[in-house]
């Protein structure tokens, strides 16, 4: 969730007991025109995985990118309805991390 502490009910990764994990995640697309310039770069990124192992949308805010076309593909990257994780636990419950 943008801005500071998420909401009350979802969990940093210290108040599980089994963190989210990466189920299938094919990745960004490298944007065409930085790949022709062999520019590389960085995005960190948050959002929020569900306790359905599903990225909510409107949770994904940039941190910091290198540029705003890598930040655009990983936002894009990150939507893909094909995106799943394994939601984390919390004495065998799935919670939103």
């Amino acid at each position: 969730v943008p801005s500071g502490r998420p909401a009350p009910d979802v969990r940093f990764e210290f108040e599980v007991d089994e963190p989210v994990r990466v189920r299938t995640f094919p990745g960004p697309r490298y944007p065409d025109d930085l790949r022709d310039a062999r520019v590389e770069g960085e995005v960190l990124a948050r959002f929020v995985v569900s306790a359905a192992g599903r990225v909510e949308p409107n949770s994904f805010e940039v941190l910091r990118s290198t540029d705003a076309r890598f930040a655009a593909a990983v936002r894009s990257a990150v939507a893909d309805t094909s995106v799943r994780f394994d939601p984390a636990r919390v004495r065998g419950r799935a919670v939103r991390q």
